[in-house]
């Protein structure tokens, strides 16, 4: 039972995003601010979506390594909707300054003349969907390749026509924030990776290729 309970608690928990962490993190009374200057000329409904990612990949091309890559990338989205049509805008800053042009822009869609009032949202944290020990983007680089080579060995161990097999893995941090103007402030952690392998097969003057 000990053992179930363990593998049951979300690990990674600590938060890295400069929205959900830090002298720029995004509380409710900010997140008011910006939703009711998105609804200020009126409108049905207004959210606001904030997404952090870091991410790292590795490419390998029949054995050997050829690209290594990584980044991270920020921003926030707000989106007014008033009957059927919606009005969006971006900002890649977390300046509230900034945050504000991108709701002004956004509410340009609606033209009620009229304010819609704008209640202080309430943090919620959903249930982990996802528990992880660690996760694959923090590995070491080497292991990473580590990973890689076991799919090109089972891939060639599949069958001798085999020549030629391609890997890649692509591993992802990302942290949401998503806060509407209901009053729902929900923020996730979101661990993924995904690994592809091609091979390609010979035999005779056939060659056929496959992937997965």
């Amino acid at each position: 039972m000990a053992a179930a309970a363990a593998a049951s608690t979300p690990i990674v928990s600590v938060p890295e995003a400069p929205f959900a962490v830090g002298p720029s993190a995004i509380d409710a009374e900010t997140a008011q601010r910006i939703l009711s200057r998105a609804l200020a000329r009126g409108g049905d409904f207004a959210d606001l979506f904030f997404e952090y990612r870091r991410s790292a990949s590795i490419a390998m091309e029949d054995g050997r390594v050829r690209t290594v890559g990584g980044g991270i990338d920020m921003g926030m989205g707000v989106r007014v909707v008033v009957g059927s049509a919606v009005g969006y805008a971006y900002s890649e800053s977390l300046e509230v300054d900034d945050l504000m042009e991108a709701a002004d822009t956004a509410a340009q869609i609606a033209n009620a003349g009229k304010a819609t009032k704008v209640g202080l949202p309430k943090r919620k944290r959903p249930k982990s969907r996802y528990p992880v020990e660690s996760e694959v983007v923090d590995m070491e680089g080497k292991k990473r390749v580590a990973l890689l080579r076991r799919a090109d060995k089972a891939a060639r161990k599949a069958s001798r026509k085999i020549k030629r097999v391609d890997c890649s893995l692509v591993s992802v941090h990302k942290e949401i924030l998503v806060v509407s103007s209901t009053g729902a402030m929900a923020y996730d952690q979101q661990p993924m990776m995904r690994i592809g392998v091609s091979a390609v097969a010979k035999k005779g003057k056939r060659t056929e290729a496959g992937s997965s």
